[in-house]
Formats: C-alpha cells, structure tokens, sequence
C-alpha cells in the first residue's frame, strides 16, 4: 500500500501564456509561490461508510457516500452546524435512479448534476425538492447520443455549460472532447490527438483513452472549462464561446508509465511502478484552478 503526501497547487488564468511542452517538467519546481492552507474540523452528526465525491454550494455540503447505507448515493449536510438534512440518489434501474453515477457538479441556484456512466444520463436534482421531500428530484434529464453502435462509444465524465450545452470527456476517433446540445444530440466531436508518447505512438485512440483519463471542471461563469489529467500531470484550458470552444492553454509535465495488456476480450492498460501519479482533484473559480497532487510516495505497512 502506498501512502502519499498532497500538495495543493494553484493556477492563476492570467499567466496561462506559456507555449505547450512535452517534455517532462519537475511539477512542484514549475511553481515559486507558496500558500499555506489552514483547515478545521468539520464534525457531521452522522456516520460516513466510504465518502467520494464533494460538492460545495452556497448553503450544503453535497457528499457521495458509497457504502450505500440505507441505499442512498448522496448526502446533504448542513454547512452550519455538521447535521444531516436528507439522503438521496437510489441505486437502481428505475425512474429517478442511478446506476453508476461518477461526476458531481454543483450547477446553480441549488442544483447539481449527476452523470451516470452506466446509463449514459446526465441529471440535474432540486436540492430544494429533495430537502421538501418532494418525489420529483431529478427536474431534468439528458440522454447523451453519439448517433453510432459502438459500444464503447460514451463520455466519462460531463458537465453542463449555460444550461445549453454539455461537454463531455470521450473515447472517440475523432476526438476526446464531445460536445451535446441541451437535447442531448451530439454537436461536434474535438481535438483528437493525445499528448505524443513516443513509446507508445503506434496505439490507437482507444488504447490512449485508458492511458490518460480526466477529470472536467466548468468555470461558475460558463466561459472556460479545465481538463486534468488524473493518471499523469496534463493541464487544458479552453474558452467558451457560443459557436466555439478553443483551447487557450495546454501543459504537459510527465507522460503516465504503462504497458498495453490488451487481449481480443479485453482492452485496457496497466501503469507501471515508476507511473507518477496526476492530479487528483480538481476544481475551478471565475479566476483560479485548485488541483491537488501527490508529490511524494511512502511505503509502509
């Protein structure tokens, strides 16, 4: 088991002017200032079985809870005083339920969205209907379609931009980002090359997707979205637009170390001892990108 120590790094969009790179940079040493973060205690009056995902909105604290205690996904917590206000987000197959839900996103005016991998919906919950027990939760939900029959045509992970768009991280030759109007039709499909590896610059699309995975944050004013990479250090910003998105910044530190293990029943990768670790978290403001980061990795038993 590997314990490791996370240093939380801090991006400001006004420097992003620097040219795309390659090659494999010292990620702490890119970076001269230092912030010293001070945290407390956030005591909850109610036992947590294997927490995920956290959503931080203006009145509660959103919390992905996987143990499924009582059967429920989802928490929501009181930023007041620690309490339990409500649980929600059945597992399942029925109406109002999810399957594997892998992204939370608050959105506004209390309400989140909640993509299901599984199921290939985006769902956006009232927090203000669950908390009135109202059965109505999820207010709206989008279907995400590619218009193809490959099966391993889908996004990871989506977030809703404007109430007008989603745009989603995909395994897609023609490209990893996807882009659906708010119906859930496919737009466009862009930027297909992945940062090039010469070891591995004979795979295909598919094969790279394992190898370098993201995670995606909108800005809460809808005009810039972040891509991080969790299974190296790789960096994009792009602007928003209403007829485009263009990538304003990209940023390579270190290539993930794998191997490909795929076989004709299965297809996948397997990183290597020496594979550093991306970043691990990531969320974004109107003016700044927090990523967190494993900078060290310590053995013990």
């Amino acid at each position: 088991m590997k314990k490791y120590y996370f240093s939380f790094i801090l991006f400001i969009f006004a420097l992003f002017s620097c040219k795309n790179k390659t090659a494999s940079i010292p990620m702490l040493d890119t970076f001269k200032s230092e912030y010293s973060l001070k945290g407390s205690i956030f005591n909850i009056n109610d036992t947590l079985g294997y927490p995920g995902l956290i959503v931080n909105t203006p009145d509660y604290l959103v919390l992905q809870d996987k143990s499924l205690k009582n059967n429920f996904l989802y928490k929501i917590i009181s930023k007041n005083n620690g309490q339990l206000i409500k649980c929600f987000g059945i597992k399942g197959k029925g109406p109002q339920e999810m399957l594997t839900p892998i992204s939370l996103d608050y959105i506004s005016e209390n309400k989140i969205g909640v993509y299901d991998i599984d199921r290939m919906k985006y769902n956006i919950f009232s927090l203000d209907s669950i908390i009135e027990d109202s059965n109505n939760n999820i207010i709206r939900t989008v279907s995400t379609n590619f218009g193809d029959e490959n099966k391993y045509t889908r996004c990871i992970k989506i977030v809703l931009v404007n109430n007008t768009k989603l745009i989603g991280i995909c395994s897609h030759e023609k490209g990893r980002y996807a882009v659906f109007e708010d119906n859930g039709k496919l737009n466009d499909i862009l930027y297909p090359d992945f940062p090039y590896d010469e070891d591995h610059k004979t795979e295909n699309y598919f094969i790279k997707s394992f190898a370098f995975q993201y995670n995606i944050k909108v800005s809460p004013d809808n005009s810039k979205f972040c891509s991080a990479a969790s299974t190296c250090t790789h960096l994009e910003i792009f602007d928003i637009t209403r007829n485009s998105i263009e990538k304003r910044f990209d940023k390579l530190f270190n290539l993930p170390s794998y191997k490909n293990v795929s076989t004709d029943k299965m297809k996948g990768v397997a990183f290597l001892e020496d594979s550093q670790s991306g970043f691990n978290y990531i969320n974004v403001t109107n003016d700044f990108i927090y990523v967190s980061y494993a900078s060290e990795k310590v053995k013990y038993m």
